[in-house]
C-alpha cells in the first residue's frame, strides 16, 4: 500500500516498479470498477481486472483510491450492503491468488486510515509505504525530467538552474513541478522568448502574468522594499539560512513582497540558530 499526499507520485512509482521489473502493469481504481454499473456489473468488472492480471502473470495490478473501499464497520444506511459486498469481493480476489501465477497488488491512497483493516492485514496489503513530499535532490531531478521534454529542445536558454529551482520550491509535489514548467512555457510563449530561469521562478513564486495586477505607487513600493530588505538583511547577518530570492512584486494571493530562503537539510537547530 502506497500512501501519501496527493501529487507525490504514487501512481508514477508503481509504473516505474513495473517498468524496472519488466512486467505487465494493469491500473484500475474503485471508480472505474463502479462505473461499470449496478452491483453485478461492478463485481464483474473487478473480477475481469484480476483475471487479466493473472493472464499476464507475473504482473502488477495497481489499485488506486483504496480509501474508496471504506471500512465495513462504518457502513450505514441503505448503501451499506452494497459497499460490504464490494469489499468482500475484493478480499476474495486478493486471497485467491495462485503462487504459480504471481500477481503483485499495489494499492494507493491519500488516507490509509480509512481503508478497511481486512485489506491491510498480514498476507494482503500489509506493507505500508509512505511517499512523502520530494526533497530538494528529488525536485531537481523532476525539474530535469520535465525540462528535457523534446518539445523544449532549442527553446530554452542556458541559464536554467534546476538545483536552484529545486531549492526554492522545496515542499511542493512532483505534480506541482509539472504545472510550474507548463506555466513557465506559457510565459515564454507570451513574451515570444526562450524559456529562461526567470520564467520558472515567476511561476514558482506566483508572479502574475499581467503587468497591471496589484501595481503599487512609488511610495508604497519603497515601503515594501524597506520592509523586505529588513527581512533579507536579518537572514544575511544571522547566517542561519541561505538567501534565495527577494521580491517586491505583488502576488495574486495578496502578498506585497516576500523573502525566500533555501531549505536546510539539518534536522536539528543549534543554540545560535
Amino acid at each position: 500500500m502506497l500512501a501519501g499526499p496527493p501529487g507525490t507520485g504514487k501512481t508514477t512509482l508503481a509504473k516505474a516498479i513495473a517498468k524496472a521489473c519488466g512486467v505487465r502493469f494493469i491500473a484500475v481504481s474503485a471508480a472505474t470498477w463502479q462505473s461499470a454499473g449496478y452491483l453485478d456489473s461492478h463485481l464483474r468488472a473487478m473480477r475481469a481486472s484480476f483475471a487479466e492480471a493473472r493472464r499476464y502473470a507475473p504482473s502488477i495490478l495497481f489499485i488506486d483510491e483504496m480509501d474508496s473501499f471504506s471500512n465495513r464497520e462504518n457502513h450505514t444506511g441503505s448503501s451499506a450492503g452494497y459497499h460490504t459486498e464490494v469489499v468482500n469481493a475484493l478480499l476474495a480476489e486478493i486471497q485467491g491468488f495462485n503462487d504459480q501465477k504471481p500477481v503483485f497488488v499495489i494499492g494507493a491512497t491519500n488516507f490509509p486510515n480509512k481503508v478497511d483493516p481486512a485489506l491491510r492485514r498480514s498476507g494482503r496489503l500489509d506493507k505500508l509505504v509512505y511517499i512523502p513530499h520530494p526533497n530538494v535532490e528529488a525536485l531537481t531531478s523532476i525539474y530535469d525530467y520535465y525540462l528535457a521534454d523534446t518539445e523544449l529542445i532549442g527553446q530554452k536558454s542556458e541559464d536554467v538552474d534546476t538545483k536552484f529551482l529545486g531549492g526554492i520550491s522545496f515542499g511542493i509535489t512532483g505534480a506541482d513541478v509539472e504545472s510550474f514548467v507548463r506555466g513557465a512555457v506559457r510565459r515564454a510563449r507570451k513574451m515570444q522568448a526562450p524559456l529562461c530561469q526567470q520564467h520558472l521562478i515567476d511561476e514558482i513564486t506566483g508572479k502574475s502574468r499581467y503587468q497591471n495586477s496589484g501595481r503599487l505607487s512609488p511610495e508604497e513600493m519603497h515601503r515594501v522594499a524597506v520592509h523586505e530588505a529588513g527581512h533579507a538583511l536579518l537572514q544575511i547577518l544571522s547566517g542561519n539560512q541561505q538567501l534565495a530570492y527577494v521580491s517586491i512584486v505583488p502576488r495574486e494571493n495578496g502578498s506585497l513582497g516576500f523573502v525566500a530562503n533555501m531549505p536546510s537539510s539539518q534536522n536539528m537547530r543549534t543554540r545560535k540558530q
